[in-house]
């Protein structure tokens, strides 16, 4: 309901999966940490931020 974040932020590039920027890889990382700093194993969003890695590394992905 933010809307400052408009249709162009949720759209899907064939030339660009994956998620990047300054944000949310950054989000996921703290969210990650404070998981395992409680005593939580962050296996979900562990293999939400390597799928996302390999994604972006692909050759025709903007990786």
């Amino acid at each position: 309901m933010d809307p400052r974040i408009g249709r162009s932020h949720t759209w899907v590039h064939r030339e660009d999966r994956g998620f990047g920027g300054r944000c949310l890889p950054k989000d996921l990382a703290a969210i990650i940490a404070a998981a395992r700093d409680a005593g939580h194993p962050p296996t979900i969003l562990e293999a939400v931020r390597d799928a996302n890695a390999a994604l972006r590394a692909s050759p025709g992905t903007g990786g």
